[in-house]
Formats: structure tokens, C-alpha cells, sequence
């Protein structure tokens, strides 16, 4: 409320412009605001205009003038303040309780009346015009928000506007005079002194609240307004909201400007600051946390030349990447350089966020359906992925039935023999502090043996002893889990074979939980014939991961199909992560979709994949969504892929459409699409059950077409000419897909919009929407 007429108590008419119009004779008025002149017309005196009776104009100086009228400052125009009581003043002051309520500033003209003052004796010595505002003392009350009574009568009514607020007591005060008149100037006044005062003080909502000094700090009361100044010249003038040690932006003025909202949780609502040419008047809500408080507080905001590249790039783009800000960082950054990026921004071709979001982000799409069919692997923007799953293959998109995944050990490779060493085993093993687990010592599941042994602190050691039967390099990897997220999620060992380091800092990180096990990536080691020692050392971090087993020597090739197709081949075998189980063989499906490769270390940087077993058990693959792989095993792959060169431009792109975003370069746009001859042999749309397509880049990385909702072009892009344009519009509608796709994927409509409207037209072609519809149908 102005403090003009008042507001209705209802907390729902006051919530919100909406809420107010809905509420019977609720008129909406700004908080808070100060009225800092009248609005003449034709020179008319105005200071006496109540200005409840002409709100449009007489309120602020914007109004003013949309009234016609002029706007005329009234320098001794009191503010709005708390409402004054209008109870008598007492005998003895000095039984009245403290009380929040604040003095208003001096009126215009002297009061006529000489009014008796409470005790004379707390008066500063009388001044015939103060020369700033009065010294306001702290008060333990909070105030009233807004006043209720209009301040601006021309002369006060009964009391001089310094007279404190005074509450009648419930008897009857003595009617005895004061020893003393007061003067007829009236003066400031020190306000009865409280029983304490809270350090920093509280600042009274209807004075001018300047930024503090640099370093240091007021407390504001929640359930007031306040009147602030701008900050200064490269100063950052801010309201936080203090809770412990934690400072929460609220509001904001920076290098002089006005007060605005400040991005966070307890951002101030735009209609709680309301802003004149030389200050802003800001509320301050209530507060639900009882040890939470506002502060005011400076900091410098002198700009660097860095800062103001970023600052001014935050202004004219979405968001500065490092390499923008680097590019502008330099000596020539001025109006100058300001002036020519604007410049060069123009001249650029516009793009559409649509347009680009679409080719990126648009749903992966395997089977035709009535909106849409896929699009081929050989177009432009086509999506190419590494890793195996996608969304699609947990069930057909058609009837919801389940597909297969099955685990095949490659022939070639099944007389391969792996050897497990436990590291719970007597005899086998010596370490330092010999930390082992079991059923008996642990609640942790998953481990191969009776145990497993838990890495302690710096300095703690496991060690093997094993015979090799005759000298030979052999691969070696530990199945472990590590359920800590520290040390950047990787707890790295030293391997020492024969009490030679031979490889520092192996990696085991972190897998997810202390019941999620999976193996290193397997070090090819050197071997005497006879006895040989493995030694695992803790170097660098305070402890380790669970050790489960060492596996020596290569296990065989696993072949993955889903749908009875290979899908990749895993060349060191496949596991559970949460159970120790052989699953080749299994026939199995998924009972969740599975997760791509996306996050960090701290989540799943492997992905998930969670198969169900025709028992009932899901468990998660320990290869998580594993990569795409047919080096050495090409016999695998379909008769149609292809093999890409340096000309195929493959741009990087992710999806954050996952609980995490992906991680880079796993997911690819083929930009340009391609040109091959194998480009004939393939359906030119995807259809549930279809052999998959890969192909292989020059770097020997293996990648699979992901199909994605066709984007049929019936307008032309921002930039294209009219020649273009026209090769763009969708001439018979969608009637060719009709065909193609056997009357599953229906006719394409597209509603004209600010992109199309030039070259979107309403076919009028038998053949519009079907090569084979007849008019009217």
C-alpha cells in the first residue's frame, strides 16, 4: 500500500495484480513508492490535493504528465511512515513503554500551536531547520509496514510532527503541565531510549538508506520496507538474506544503477521494488527460518578488463563460452571493439534456436507411426552413437512386447582359460594390514569368494604369490568396487610384479556403490617361470577400493545380440556388476532403459544397463552400456555398413534430456550426410526388427545409426533464397511417404506459422496428400 486509502487484510486479494482484480472493489496499488511532488494544472496550487482522490495523476510524475498536468516537487513533502497514534501524550514519559513506531520528519511550516512536549529535558537544542534527516535510534519492535492515514496535510493537526508516538495508558494520565514550553520551531527529538539495542541496528523503513561502506553491513527487519539509495561508482550494493554463514542474494544495485531482482532462491519479486530517479523503495517478506536475517551490504565491483568482457557478453548473447571471453580479452577492448562485435553480430546470418534444437534433440524414432517415419543414415544431421543401447531396445515401439538380449561366447575363443586369485584366500596372499571381510564382517553382497579384502590407509599393501609355468606376458585385471565418490572418484595403486613398479596409478574408480564390482581395464604383465609376485600399493590417497579377486590371462570374447542381431562383441568377456553369475548363455530383457554414458566419474560414466533373466533377478551388466566394438571380429557385423574417411564430417553434439548430461563425444551428427553406394541398399526408413547400421571412423572407433524422427522441409530456413525456398516445400503433402510406408505414416500438415507463412501453401492437387486419392476424398 502507498498509505494513501487501505488495503484489504485478505492475503489472497493481496497476493498477487491477478488475485486483486478477482477480489470485489480491490484496487491495486504500488509498494512502496514516494510521492516527491504534486501534479499542477495550469499552475494551480496542488500541495494540498489529496491524492487518493486522483490517483492516475497525482501519485508519480510519469502520471503526471500522461495526465496532461506538470509535475511540481514539494521538497518538504513528508514520506510515508509507520502510522502515527493519535492518543495524547502522557504526563511522564518515562512509563511508556519503547515503542517501534517512528517519528515523521519536520512539516513545512512551523506548527501554529504550542503543544506541550513530554519531557523537555530529551530535547537537542533547538535548530530553526534541521539540515538532514534526524538521527533515527534502533528499536527491538519491528514497525508497522505502511501507513494507513494520509501524511500529506499542509500543517499538523494537533502535534509537532517530531512528537513521538506515544500509547495512552490504561489510566487516565495527570493532567499536570510541563515545567517548560516548547519552542515554536520544532526540532529534533532523540526517541525514548529501549531496554537494548541490537547491533547493527535496524533501519527505519521511511529514511533514506544509503550503501554502507565497503566491508561492512546493516541488518534490515523482514515485514518492512525500506527507501535505498544507488550504489556508487564500480560498487556493488547488495541485500542478502543471512542464514549462518551463508549469505543468499535478494536484491541488487551495481555501478549507480537501480535496484533490481538478485538470481537465487529468495530473488525479490519484481513487484516488491519499485524505483524513482534517485532511489528505490523495496519490501522485504517475511522470513521462515528463525536464525535468518536481511543485510545491506558493499563490495567492490571495479571491473577488470576481463570482467567486462564477460559482463558485456552476459548482456548481448545466451551465456560467454571461455573461448569468446578470450577472444575479446585484449587491449583493444573499449567502445571501439564493444561497437564493432555489435557490428559483426548483425551482419551474421540469423539462425533459429528451433531449428538448431531439432537437429539435435529430436526423439530417436525406429519404427513408422502415424505422425512420422525415420530418417536414413545417409542424410544430413543423421544420428551416430558408441554405444550399444538406446531406449528402443528395452520393448518394440509397436505392441510393448519385450526384446531379447543374449550373450554368446565368440567360438574362436572358447578354449581361452582365465585364472581368478582371490584375495581372501590363506596362503595366496600377504598384506600390511590385512583388513579382510566376509559374511560375518560385512552387509556388502556381490564379491565371488567367502570375502573380499578392504584397502585400508596410505601405505597399506596386498600382495600375491603365484607360479607361472613358464615365462610369458599375460593380462591382468582386479574385479573391485569403490562406492566413494572422494578423490575425484578414483582411488588409484601402485602394481609392482616382482617388487618392480611396472605401472603407477592404476585406476579403479568409482562404480557406484561397495556392492557394485567390475573389473580395471586388464595391464599386460611380464612373468618368470615359477614364482612370481602381484603387489597392489596405496601411494597417494588415504585409503582404497574392496578388492575382490585378480583374473590372470584373457577370458573369452562375449557377442551381444538384441533382437537376434550382434550389437558388439565383448572382447574381455561380460559380467554382473551386483552378483557373481556366468550369463553367457542367458536370454534376457530389459527391465529398465538403459542409461548412456553421461555425468562423470561420480555417476555413470559407463552407463547402465539392467537385464531381467527369465527367473525373475535383474542385475546390471558390469560393462555398463557397453561401446561399440567389431575390431577383430568384423565377421559380426550385417553386410551393410559403411567405412568412413576424413571427408565425412562428423560434428559432436549431447542430449540433456537424461538425469545427467551425456558425456562428449558419444553422440554425433553425420552434418552433411553422406554419398555411397551402400546408401541404395539400405530401407530408406527404419522399421522395428531391421538389421542395425554401423560404420567406422578413421580412428578405428565403431558407431551405430540412431533413427530420428524425419524432418520433412515445407518452408525454407532463415537464410535461404527464393530459388532454394521453392526446393523446399513439401509439394505433395506427404503422399509419397504414404506409400512408402504402407499407410502407416499419414499425411504431413504443417500450420503456417512466422516461419512458413511465405512459402506454406494449401495444396490444391488431387495427389496432395496420396498419389492415388481422388478429389474430395
Amino acid at each position: 500500500s502507498l498509505g494513501y486509502a487501505s488495503c484489504m487484510s485478505s492475503s489472497t486479494c493481496n497476493k498477487s495484480l491477478k488475485n486483486c482484480k478477482k477480489c470485489s472493489g480491490g484496487k491495486w496499488l504500488a509498494v512502496p513508492i514516494v510521492r516527491d511532488g504534486c501534479c499542477s494544472f495550469g499552475g494551480s496550487d496542488c500541495s494540498a490535493i489529496d491524492p487518493t482522490t486522483n490517483s492516475q495523476c497525482q501519485y508519480l510524475s510519469s502520471d503526471c504528465i500522461g495526465c496532461g498536468g506538470q509535475w511540481v516537487p514539494l521538497n518538504a513533502t513528508p514520506r510515508p511512515t509507520i502510522a502515527p497514534s493519535t492518543s495524547k501524550p502522557t504526563a511522564n514519559p518515562s512509563s511508556i513503554p519503547p515503542t517501534s513506531a517512528k517519528p515523521t520528519l519536520p512539516p513545512t511550516n512551523p506548527p501554529s500551536t504550542k503543544q506541550p512536549t513530554p519531557n523537555p529535558s530529551t530535547l537537542q537544542p533547538v535548530t530553526s531547520k534541521p539540515t538532514s534527516p534526524p538521527t533515527l535510534p534502533p528499536s527491538t519492535l519491528k514497525p508497522t509496514a505502511f501507513p494507513t492515514s494520509p501524511p500529506f496535510t499542509k500543517k499538523p493537526t494537533s502535534l509537532p510532527s517530531l512528537q513521538p508516538t506515544t500509547v495512552s495508558p490504561s489510566n487516565p494520565p495527570s493532567t499536570k503541565q510541563p515545567s517548560k514550553q516548547p519552542s515554536n520551531n520544532p526540532t529534533p527529538t532523540t526517541a525514548l531510549p529501549t531496554t537494548k539495542s541490537p547491533t547493527p541496528s535496524p533501519i527505519p523503513s521511511s529514511q533514506v538508506i544509503a550503501c554502507p561502506s565497503i566491508g561492512s553491513k546493516l541488518t534490515l527487519i523482514a515485514g518492512s520496507s525500506v527507501l535505498l539509495g544507488f550504489s556508487s561508482s564500480n560498487a556493488l550494493c547488495a541485500i542478502y538474506v543471512e542464514s549462518g554463514s551463508s549469505l543468499i542474494p535478494f536484491a541488487r544495485s551495481y555501478n549507480t544503477g537501480k535496484w533490481e531482482a538478485a538470481p537465487g532462491p529468495f530473488a525479490s519479486s519484481s513487484s516488491g521494488i519499485l524505483c524513482s530517479a534517485s532511489e528505490c523503495g523495496i519490501h522485504l517478506p517475511l522470513l521462515s527460518a528463525g536464525d535468518s536475517s536481511y543485510v545491506l551490504l558493499a563490495k567492490d565491483g571495479t571491473m577488470t578488463n576481463r570482467n567486462q568482457v564477460a559482463a558485456f557478453l552476459m548482456k548481448t548473447t545466451f551465456g560467454p563460452k571461455r573461448e569468446e571471453i578470450n577472444a575479446l580479452d585484449n587491449a583493444n577492448w573499449g567502445d571501439a571493439a564493444r561497437a564493432q562485435y555489435i557490428r559483426n553480430q548483425m551482419d551474421m546470418n540469423a539462425t533459429s534456436h528451433r531449428e538448431y534444437y531439432r537437429k539435435r534433440a529430436n526423439t530417436k524414432w525406429d519404427a513408422t507411426a502415424q505422425p512420422a517415419r525415420s530418417d536414413h543414415p545417409c542424410s544430413p544431421n543423421s544420428k551416430w552413437r558408441k554405444y550399444a543401447f538406446i531406449n528402443q531396445d528395452r520393448q518394440n515401439t509397436i505392441d510393448n512386447s519385450n526384446i531379447y538380449t543374449t550373450f554368446e561366447v565368440v567360438p574362436s575363443e572358447a578354449s581361452l582359460v582365465s585364472t581368478i586369485y582371490e584375495a581372501d584366500v590363506a596362503g595366496q596372499i600377504t598384506c600390511k594390514e590385512c583388513s579382510f571381510k566376509g559374511a560375518l564382517t560385512t552387509s556388502n553382497t556381490g564379491y565371488s569368494s567367502t570375502g573380499y579384502y578392504d584397502i585400508g590407509g596410505r601405505g597399506d599393501w596386498l600382495q600375491w604369490s603365484i607360479n607361472i609355468a613358464q615365462a610369458a606376458s599375460y593380462p591382468v585385471a582386479f574385479r573391485y568396487s569403490m562406492g566413494s565418490s572422494s578423490y575425484q572418484g578414483n582411488r588409484p595403486l601402485d602394481l609392482f610384479v616382482n617388487d618392480v613398479l611396472v605401472h603407477s596409478s592404476v585406476s579403479f574408480v568409482y562404480t557406484g556403490s561397495w556392492n557394485y564390482w567390475m573389473y580395471t581395464s586388464p595391464v599386460a604383465l611380464s612373468f618368470n617361470a615359477g614364482s612370481n609376485t602381484i603387489k597392489l600399493l596405496v601411494r597417494e590417497q588415504n585409503g582404497g577400493p574392496n578388492i575382490d579377486h585378480m583374473r590372470l590371462g584373457k577370458p573369452p570374447a562375449v557377442l551381444l545380440k538384441t533382437n537376434g542381431w550382434p550389437r558388439t562383441v565383448a572382447r574381455n568377456g561380460v559380467g554382473l556388476l551386483d552378483e557373481w553369475f556366468n550369463l553367457t548363455g542367458s536370454n534376457t530383457f530389459m527391465s529398465s532403459y538403459p542409461d548412456p554414458p553421461q555425468g562423470d566419474l561420480y555417476r555413470y560414466s559407463f552407463g547402465r544397463t539392467r537385464v531381467t533373466f527369465g527367473d525373475g533377478r535383474s542385475r546390471y551388466l558390469d560393462i555398463g552400456n557397453p561401446a561399440i566394438d567389431f575390431n577383430g571380429y568384423e565377421q559380426y557385423l550385417p553386410h551393410n555398413h559403411f567405412i568412413f574417411d576424413n571427408q565425412d564430417v562428423f560434428v559432436s553434439t549431447s542430449s540433456h534430456l537424461y538425469s545427467y548430461p551425456l558425456l562428449d563425444d558419444v553422440e554425433f551428427l553425420l552434418r552433411d550426410g553422406i554419398d555411397d553406394p551402400i546408401c541404395d541398399l539400405i530401407a530408406p526408413f527404419s522399421e522395428e526388427g531391421d538389421a542395425p547400421v554401423f560404420g567406422k571412423l578413421p580412428n578405428g572407433v565403431w558407431l551405430q545409426w540412431s533413427p530420428s524422427i524425419l524432418l520433412e522441409d515445407n518452408g525454407p530456413s532463415f537464410n535461404d533464397n527464393d530459388a532454394s525456398s521453392k526446393s523446399k516445400v513439401l509439394a505433395d503433402g506427404g503422399g509419397n511417404t504414404m506409400i512408402q510406408t504402407g499407410n502407416k505414416a499419414k499425411c504431413s500438415n504443417t500450420r503456417r506459422s512466422m516461419f512458413n507463412e511465405g512459402t506454406c501453401r494449401l495444396s490444391t492437387l488431387s495427389t496432395a496428400c496420396s498419389p492415388v486419392q481422388t478429389i474430395g476424398e
